[in-house]
């Protein structure tokens, strides 16, 4: 029914009154609508652009924890507080040499086959000199870079990782590699928080690339003058040492690498077939399943 405006009348004149003909007023007249009755649609936009603004807001927050996370830290000197980027003047300076050797012989048995607790993945392995004759004339021996990381976050904050100098590959096949980029992720949280019942999580696949076998050979040649005397003596490298150098035989995947990333791509996706996870095809970076409303994103971050 409709409300009909004050009058002498109908005006209130007692305090309960008075305190009681607002509240009923407004009540039953906003939007000249019964309060049973379907809100307009100009209120049903506006509740969905506050629906939309608050998922934008929230996207916004994990955008920016995921960028601006402090995921890693320069190395500072602990006497001098000078900032340190190259390996080598680590291992010059007995405050430091100990602590970046031992990071550095974990490195290596991590590529190789082990050092005390660091299992091996096999990645590389050293030569011997007769083999270094058998190189094919087709490959370029490349140079390792080292690289330097504190990650206090870490149970192990001391990093080294070798990445090969990819820029001297010459690799004949395919390199293209489809990966997400962070709009991809952006809509799959967009996705999970106007989802209802929806969940997000992360997962991290350790030692992915070191684990994907070659389709051909790649070498490497690391300056023994680098090599921590306890990786040396280990694997008896002074006996297949070459004017100065290390030489390696890389057999799968190394950081550094043109065709690691497309190559570790192949393999997960015939890990995944078999149990229903595809990629999208105009979507790169983005897998679904073929019946559960699974999706996730693949993203390749640093070390």
């Amino acid at each position: 029914h409709k409300v009909q405006p004050h009058t002498e009348s109908t005006r209130p004149t007692s305090p309960k009154q008075v305190a009681a003909q607002p509240r009923q007023h407004l009540r039953r007249t906003r939007n000249n609508t019964p309060p049973t009755a379907e809100p307009p649609q100009e209120l049903r936009r506006s509740k969905r652009h506050v629906v939309n603004k608050i998922i934008q807001k929230e996207t916004q927050k994990l955008v920016h924890a995921y960028t601006y996370m402090p995921v890693a830290n320069a190395v500072v000197h602990p006497v001098t507080g000078k900032t340190i980027t190259e390996y080598k003047e680590l291992i010059t300076d007995p405050v430091t040499k100990d602590i970046w050797e031992n990071a550095f012989c974990k490195e290596i048995g991590r590529l190789v086959q082990g050092y005390k607790e660091t299992r091996g993945t096999d990645t590389i392995q050293f030569m011997t000199i007769e083999e270094i004759d058998l190189i094919p004339k087709d490959r370029t021996v490349t140079y390792p870079r080292i690289v330097v990381d504190f990650r206090p976050q870490k149970k192990d904050p001391y990093r080294v990782r070798i990445t090969a100098g990819g820029n001297l590959i010459t690799y004949p096949f395919e390199l293209t590699t489809r990966t997400a980029d962070l709009t991809t992720s952006e809509i799959l949280w967009n996705s999970t928080i106007s989802t209802k019942g929806a969940r997000y999580m992360c997962i991290d696949i350790s030692n992915m690339y070191l684990a994907t076998p070659m389709d051909r050979p790649e070498f490497m040649k690391i300056p023994i003058s680098l090599i921590p005397q306890a990786i040396i003596d280990l694997y008896d490298l002074q006996s297949k040492c070459h004017n100065g150098y290390v030489y390696v035989r890389i057999i799968r995947g190394m950081y550094g690498l043109p065709q690691a990333g497309i190559l570790a791509n192949k393999l997960l996706c015939k890990r995944l077939e078999p149990h229903g996870y595809y990629e999208c095809a105009h979507t790169p970076g983005l897998w679904r399943h073929v019946s559960l409303p699974t999706q996730f994103t693949l993203v390749v971050d640093d070390f």
